[in-house]
Protein backbone atom coordinates (compact mmCIF):
# COMPACT_ATOMS: atom_id res chain seq x y z
CA UNK A 1 0.00 0.00 0.00
CA UNK A 2 1.30 3.45 -0.82
CA UNK A 3 -0.42 6.79 -0.26
CA UNK A 4 1.02 10.25 -0.78
CA UNK A 5 0.32 13.85 0.14
CA UNK A 6 2.39 16.97 -0.33
CA UNK A 7 2.79 20.36 1.34
CA UNK A 8 4.97 23.35 0.51
CA UNK A 9 6.15 25.62 3.34
CA UNK A 10 8.17 28.83 3.50
CA UNK A 11 9.99 30.29 6.47
CA UNK A 12 10.97 33.82 7.44
CA UNK A 13 14.41 33.45 5.86
CA UNK A 14 12.84 32.73 2.44
CA UNK A 15 14.34 29.22 2.35
CA UNK A 16 11.73 26.93 0.89
CA UNK A 17 10.96 23.60 2.45
CA UNK A 18 9.06 21.00 0.42
CA UNK A 19 7.44 18.26 2.47
CA UNK A 20 6.12 15.01 1.03
CA UNK A 21 4.51 12.24 3.09
CA UNK A 22 4.26 8.63 1.93
CA UNK A 23 2.59 5.69 3.67
CA UNK A 24 3.78 2.06 3.55
CA UNK A 25 2.84 -1.27 5.09
CA UNK A 26 6.41 -2.26 6.03
CA UNK A 27 9.72 -0.70 7.05
CA UNK A 28 11.41 -2.43 4.11
CA UNK A 29 9.09 -0.68 1.64
CA UNK A 30 9.78 2.65 3.33
CA UNK A 31 13.55 2.17 3.00
CA UNK A 32 13.19 1.04 -0.62
CA UNK A 33 11.40 4.32 -1.38
CA UNK A 34 14.24 6.31 0.24
CA UNK A 35 16.87 4.31 -1.66
CA UNK A 36 15.12 5.09 -4.96
CA UNK A 37 14.83 8.79 -4.12
CA UNK A 38 18.49 9.19 -3.17
CA UNK A 39 20.41 7.43 -5.93
CA UNK A 40 23.73 9.28 -6.50
CA UNK A 41 23.23 11.49 -3.44
CA UNK A 42 25.73 11.76 -0.57
CA UNK A 43 24.49 10.39 2.76
CA UNK A 44 25.04 12.80 5.64
CA UNK A 45 23.77 11.07 8.71
CA UNK A 46 21.25 8.59 10.04
CA UNK A 47 20.00 7.75 13.48
CA UNK A 48 17.20 5.89 15.17
CA UNK A 49 15.41 6.93 18.33
CA UNK A 50 12.40 5.70 20.25
CA UNK A 51 9.96 8.32 21.46
CA UNK A 52 7.90 7.07 24.40
CA UNK A 53 4.38 8.46 24.48
CA UNK A 54 1.83 7.44 27.15
CA UNK A 55 0.66 3.98 26.15
CA UNK A 56 2.52 4.02 22.86
CA UNK A 57 6.11 3.62 21.68
CA UNK A 58 6.68 5.45 18.42
CA UNK A 59 9.59 4.28 16.26
CA UNK A 60 11.43 7.08 14.49
CA UNK A 61 14.17 6.56 11.90
CA UNK A 62 15.87 9.61 10.41
CA UNK A 63 18.27 9.88 7.48
CA UNK A 64 19.60 12.79 5.44
CA UNK A 65 21.27 13.17 2.04
CA UNK A 66 22.72 15.99 -0.03
CA UNK A 67 22.26 16.30 -3.77
CA UNK A 68 25.57 17.88 -4.78
CA UNK A 69 24.26 18.76 -8.23
CA UNK A 70 21.55 21.04 -6.85
CA UNK A 71 22.88 21.75 -3.32
CA UNK A 72 19.62 20.55 -1.83
CA UNK A 73 19.39 18.55 1.38
CA UNK A 74 16.83 15.74 1.53
CA UNK A 75 15.78 14.63 4.99
CA UNK A 76 13.59 11.59 5.57
CA UNK A 77 11.84 10.65 8.79
CA UNK A 78 10.13 7.27 9.11
CA UNK A 79 7.66 6.73 11.91
CA UNK A 80 5.13 4.01 12.55
CA UNK A 81 1.67 4.38 13.97
CA UNK A 82 -0.90 1.59 14.14
CA UNK A 83 1.24 -0.58 11.86
CA UNK A 84 1.51 2.01 9.06
CA UNK A 85 4.95 3.38 8.18
CA UNK A 86 4.99 7.03 7.21
CA UNK A 87 7.93 8.60 5.38
CA UNK A 88 8.11 12.38 5.61
CA UNK A 89 10.51 13.96 3.17
CA UNK A 90 11.80 17.50 3.48
CA UNK A 91 13.89 19.33 0.90
CA UNK A 92 15.73 22.58 1.42
CA UNK A 93 18.70 24.40 -0.06
CA UNK A 94 21.91 24.09 1.91
CA UNK A 95 25.34 25.55 2.41
CA UNK A 96 27.72 22.59 2.22
CA UNK A 97 30.09 24.10 4.76
CA UNK A 98 27.38 24.14 7.43
CA UNK A 99 26.30 20.59 6.68
CA UNK A 100 29.83 19.18 6.82
CA UNK A 101 30.36 20.96 10.14
CA UNK A 102 27.15 19.56 11.60
CA UNK A 103 27.66 15.98 10.45
CA UNK A 104 31.38 15.78 11.12
CA UNK A 105 32.80 15.24 7.63
CA UNK A 106 36.21 16.56 8.65
CA UNK A 107 38.12 16.44 5.36
CA UNK A 108 35.17 17.85 3.40
CA UNK A 109 34.83 20.55 6.07
CA UNK A 110 38.47 21.57 5.55
CA UNK A 111 38.03 21.52 1.78
CA UNK A 112 35.01 23.85 1.96
CA UNK A 113 36.79 26.02 4.53
CA UNK A 114 39.57 26.73 2.04
CA UNK A 115 36.98 28.06 -0.44
CA UNK A 116 35.28 30.52 1.91
CA UNK A 117 35.67 34.17 1.04
CA UNK A 118 33.46 35.57 3.79
CA UNK A 119 34.05 35.14 7.52
CA UNK A 120 30.31 35.27 8.25
CA UNK A 121 30.13 31.58 7.32
CA UNK A 122 32.58 30.67 10.07
CA UNK A 123 30.31 31.57 13.00
CA UNK A 124 27.39 29.51 11.74
CA UNK A 125 29.72 26.66 10.84
CA UNK A 126 31.11 26.67 14.37
CA UNK A 127 27.63 26.58 15.86
CA UNK A 128 26.57 23.84 13.45
CA UNK A 129 29.48 21.70 14.64
CA UNK A 130 28.46 22.21 18.27
CA UNK A 131 24.82 21.33 17.55
CA UNK A 132 26.00 18.14 15.84
CA UNK A 133 28.43 17.40 18.71
CA UNK A 134 31.36 17.25 16.28
CA UNK A 135 34.17 17.88 18.74
CA UNK A 136 36.98 17.36 16.20
CA UNK A 137 35.67 20.24 14.10
CA UNK A 138 34.97 22.42 17.15
CA UNK A 139 38.56 21.85 18.33
CA UNK A 140 39.84 22.83 14.89
CA UNK A 141 37.91 26.12 15.08
CA UNK A 142 39.26 26.96 18.54
CA UNK A 143 42.84 25.77 18.12
CA UNK A 144 43.25 27.55 14.77
CA UNK A 145 41.51 30.77 15.89
CA UNK A 146 39.26 30.71 12.85
CA UNK A 147 37.10 33.54 14.15
CA UNK A 148 36.88 35.82 17.23
CA UNK A 149 34.87 33.73 19.70
CA UNK A 150 34.07 36.86 21.73
CA UNK A 151 31.68 37.84 18.94
CA UNK A 152 29.30 35.12 20.11
CA UNK A 153 26.27 36.50 21.96
CA UNK A 154 26.42 33.58 24.42
CA UNK A 155 29.22 31.34 25.64
CA UNK A 156 29.63 28.26 23.42
CA UNK A 157 28.70 26.24 26.51
CA UNK A 158 25.09 27.38 26.07
CA UNK A 159 25.11 26.20 22.47
CA UNK A 160 26.37 22.77 23.57
CA UNK A 161 23.47 22.52 26.00
CA UNK A 162 20.89 23.00 23.22
CA UNK A 163 21.29 19.43 21.91
CA UNK A 164 23.05 17.94 24.95
CA UNK A 165 26.28 17.92 22.91
CA UNK A 166 28.32 16.24 25.62
CA UNK A 167 31.62 15.82 23.76
CA UNK A 168 31.70 19.47 22.73
CA UNK A 169 30.71 20.55 26.24
CA UNK A 170 33.61 18.59 27.74
CA UNK A 171 36.07 20.28 25.38
CA UNK A 172 34.59 23.77 25.59
CA UNK A 173 34.35 23.72 29.39
CA UNK A 174 38.15 23.67 29.38
CA UNK A 175 38.22 26.94 27.43
CA UNK A 176 35.17 28.88 28.68
CA UNK A 177 33.82 29.62 32.13
CA UNK A 178 30.22 28.70 33.02
CA UNK A 179 28.09 31.79 33.38
CA UNK A 180 24.81 32.66 35.05
CA UNK A 181 21.71 30.97 33.66
CA UNK A 182 23.70 27.95 32.46
CA UNK A 183 22.38 25.60 35.14
CA UNK A 184 18.67 26.43 34.67
CA UNK A 185 19.21 26.23 30.92
CA UNK A 186 20.64 22.70 31.31
CA UNK A 187 17.51 21.69 33.24
CA UNK A 188 15.11 23.27 30.78
CA UNK A 189 16.84 21.69 27.78
CA UNK A 190 16.96 18.27 29.50
CA UNK A 191 20.72 18.05 28.89
CA UNK A 192 21.09 14.87 30.93
CA UNK A 193 24.57 13.81 29.76
CA UNK A 194 25.96 17.27 30.41
CA UNK A 195 24.58 17.36 33.94
CA UNK A 196 26.04 13.89 34.61
CA UNK A 197 29.44 15.18 33.43
CA UNK A 198 29.20 18.21 35.71
CA UNK A 199 28.42 15.97 38.69
CA UNK A 200 31.48 13.84 37.87
CA UNK A 201 33.77 16.89 37.51
CA UNK A 202 34.41 18.45 40.94
CA UNK A 203 35.68 21.80 39.63
CA UNK A 204 32.61 22.34 37.46
CA UNK A 205 30.29 21.08 40.17
CA UNK A 206 31.69 23.61 42.65
CA UNK A 207 31.35 26.49 40.20
CA UNK A 208 27.75 25.66 39.41
CA UNK A 209 26.88 25.09 43.07
CA UNK A 210 27.12 28.82 43.62
CA UNK A 211 23.65 29.65 42.35
CA UNK A 212 22.72 33.32 41.93
CA UNK A 213 19.40 34.58 43.33
CA UNK A 214 18.11 34.98 39.78
CA UNK A 215 19.03 31.41 38.82
CA UNK A 216 17.68 30.09 42.12
CA UNK A 217 14.33 31.72 41.45
CA UNK A 218 14.22 30.37 37.89
CA UNK A 219 15.11 26.84 38.97
CA UNK A 220 12.51 26.79 41.74
CA UNK A 221 9.91 28.02 39.28
CA UNK A 222 10.88 25.31 36.79
CA UNK A 223 10.75 22.63 39.50
CA UNK A 224 7.03 23.35 39.88
CA UNK A 225 6.38 23.26 36.14
CA UNK A 226 5.32 19.82 34.81
CA UNK A 227 6.92 20.75 31.49
CA UNK A 228 10.36 20.34 33.06
CA UNK A 229 9.66 17.12 34.95
CA UNK A 230 12.39 15.30 33.04
CA UNK A 231 15.29 12.99 33.90
CA UNK A 232 17.71 15.89 34.12
CA UNK A 233 15.55 17.68 36.68
CA UNK A 234 15.28 14.47 38.72
CA UNK A 235 19.07 14.10 38.69
CA UNK A 236 19.43 17.74 39.72
CA UNK A 237 17.06 17.32 42.69
CA UNK A 238 19.07 14.32 43.87
CA UNK A 239 22.45 16.09 43.73
CA UNK A 240 22.01 19.86 43.74
CA UNK A 241 19.16 20.37 46.20
CA UNK A 242 21.42 21.70 48.97
CA UNK A 243 22.98 24.19 46.56
CA UNK A 244 19.64 25.98 46.37
CA UNK A 245 20.05 27.07 49.98
CA UNK A 246 23.86 27.40 50.19
CA UNK A 247 26.06 30.36 49.29
CA UNK A 248 23.20 32.87 49.41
Amino acid sequence: MHQQNQTTMQNSLSDFSFIEANLYESLEEAHEYIDERTVAMDAIDSHTVYVDYPGNIKFVDSVAFIDLATLVKHEFVINVNNGIYEVKETEKPVVLFYEYCRWGHFEKFKSELSKLDNSKFLLKGFLSAIYGDQVEIVKYFIENNLFPVHLLYNSPLYEAVCNDSINCFKFLSGHFEPQEQLLPYILEKDAFEILKYILATPALFMKLSYISPEDRYRIRRDMKNPRFNNETMKLFKENFARALTLHN
